[in-house]
């Protein structure tokens, strides 16, 4: 590992929505990989409301990565369905990206996975996110599909791993 801070990752509290939000926010108007009405449904999915009703709900966790002065770093959004866990949405705040927060977090989800008896993992990314697919990869997912024109006529793959 690279981080040269100590980092917790920790289930989001309601406190954390705004900075979570931020975090969500500055990641989808800054992507060179969303096209405009993909950034346009992230904006309107991840906003403050949607962060909080998320939150409450049973089948989905959301985890963050925290630093000394509890500012969260970073961010996954995970849904539970029928004895999979799909991972959402993910994001490292710039600063930190390529130290190997990406790793921990997907090693926490597989912790957390094999708590719940989940006995698969996936998440899906667009197909030119080549960082995404190489972290996936290396941590033992393997792609499954590929959908032209899935989310507002971009590519993706879909990946998977069991537990």
């Amino acid at each position: 590992m690279l981080l040269d801070m100590e980092i917790v990752i920790r289930p989001a509290r309601v406190s954390d929505v705004t900075l979570i939000h931020g975090l969500i926010k500055s990641s989808i108007e800054e992507s060179p990989i969303l096209n405009a009405e993909a950034k346009k449904d992230g904006f309107r999915k991840y906003g403050l409301s949607q962060l909080h009703d998320l939150l409450s709900k049973d089948n989905n966790i959301i985890l963050v990565a925290v630093g000394p002065t509890d500012t969260v770093h970073a961010v996954i959004l995970l849904g539970l369905d029928g004895g999979v866990v799909h991972l959402n949405h993910m994001v490292v705040a710039d600063s930190l990206r390529r130290q190997g927060l990406g790793s921990l977090f997907i090693r926490e989800v597989l912790k957390i996975a094999k708590q719940l008896s989940a006995h698969r993992v996936t998440g899906f990314t667009r197909s030119n996110d080549i960082a995404t697919q190489v972290l996936a990869s290396r941590e033992g997912f393997s792609i499954i599909g590929h959908c032209a024109n899935f989310w507002f006529a971009q590519d993706y793959v879909l990946w998977s791993r069991a537990i």
